[in-house]
């Protein structure tokens, strides 16, 4: 335990977000309304000692849940959740906050992420890649009015869906978890069985980033024969210019084999 950090009376209820800024700050996010008996609505900061920060955020903060946050370059904020306005403007599910907690007017994602029927949406998990883009994963079945994004979507750095980024139908559930590797691949854990309709995706999937070449690469053996007396022959797939890394021996049962 860390005794140089102390929130006091902390949080009036569940934080599920945390992130942390370049300057050490750190900012929470959950279902709370009050931090350390000052009123907080779902989000508020604290410096490295845990004291609250008087002045964030500059406006009356959400109005509903917040379940996930992302740093951005220049220490700019994504919050995401169940909220439908922050500092008193409509935001729906997600917006972008200033280093000082005001709104960022050049990121608005229109209608945001909406269910049929009016059933309940949010966002619960936030990864940026090295490019900006903003992945956003969460219950819904369509971003601003487009139904080719369920439960996972790709956004530019202003907010506007990403048209090169759909999976069709999606997840069947919602993300759990989801973060992006060193190579912009995107990683999705949760509770779907079937992603677009294809259910060899169960529980987990990954999405293609931009991976060297000159890195060994994951390879499928599609088909091994033996044509004749002391030869093998492999069909294979992978990633087209990589490198694979492949052993061999004269003994085939003495061998584990692997990419």
């Amino acid at each position: 335990l860390d005794t140089t950090f102390n929130t006091g009376t902390g949080a009036n209820n569940s934080v599920t977000a945390i992130g942390l800024q370049s300057n050490g700050q750190v900012v929470i996010g959950g279902y709370f309304t009050g931090v350390n008996g000052s009123p907080r609505n779902y989000i508020a900061r604290v410096d490295q000692y845990g004291a609250l920060d008087s002045a964030f955020p500059a406006g009356i903060g959400a109005n509903n849940y917040v379940y996930a946050l992302a740093i951005q370059s220049e220490s700019r904020l994504l919050v995401g959740g169940e909220f439908m306005t922050f500092n008193g403007t409509n935001r729906i599910r997600l917006t972008r906050l200033n280093t000082d907690g005001s709104l960022d007017p050049t990121f608005d994602v229109g209608f945001g992420p909406t269910n049929q029927l009016g059933s309940s949406s949010y966002i619960s998990r936030l990864a940026v890649q090295s490019d900006g883009r903003i992945v956003a994963g969460g219950l819904f079945t369509k971003f601003n009015n487009n139904t080719n994004y369920a439960n996972l979507v790709r956004l530019g750095a202003n907010g506007v869906v990403d048209p090169s980024f759909s999976l069709g139908t999606g997840p069947s559930g919602p993300p759990q978890t989801l973060f992006v590797d060193q190579y912009d691949r995107a990683w999705f854990g949760g509770s779907f069985t079937s992603v677009n309709g294809l259910t060899s995706y169960p529980y987990l999937l990954r999405l293609l980033g931009t991976v060297p070449a000159s890195l060994p690469q994951p390879v499928r053996f599609m088909a091994v024969s033996f044509p004749q007396a002391g030869t093998l022959s492999m069909i294979l797939t992978g990633v087209p210019g990589g490198v694979f890394i492949m052993d061999r021996c004269n003994d085939l049962k003495l061998k584990n084999w692997s990419p």
